[in-house]
């Protein structure tokens, strides 16, 4: 996490990351990001690898998309899109663009 959060300039920000298991976030999705931009605070958290659908390298790098996926939409978060499927298409065109391929899930 610290390697893409200095390469997307968030530096600044005390960031945290958590393993979590399913039923600690939406069943739809592999992790989540809650922040305080007055503070510059936030928490990543990550699906457990137990919960994955991936084995060995894809989960790898998924996990890793997850967090580059996440930390995007703190970088992004001053900018407000209209609806949520907006928000989520941007951060993740950024996302694909910095990892310069596509991710499995």
């Amino acid at each position: 996490m610290r390697f893409w959060q200095k390469r997307l300039g968030l530096e600044e920000w005390s960031l945290s990351l958590r393993v979590v298991r399913q039923s600690e976030i939406d069943r739809a999705s592999w992790g989540n990001a809650e922040w305080d931009p007055e503070a510059k605070t936030g928490v990543i958290s990550v699906l457990d690898p137990r919960d994955y659908n991936l084995k060995g390298g894809e989960l790898k790098l998924d996990m890793e998309c997850t967090i580059v996926h996440e930390l995007v939409h703190i970088q992004v978060s001053p900018l407000a899109a209209h609806d949520e499927q907006t928000r989520e298409d941007v951060v993740n065109k950024i996302m694909v663009a910095l990892m310069n391929r596509q991710c499995p899930n």
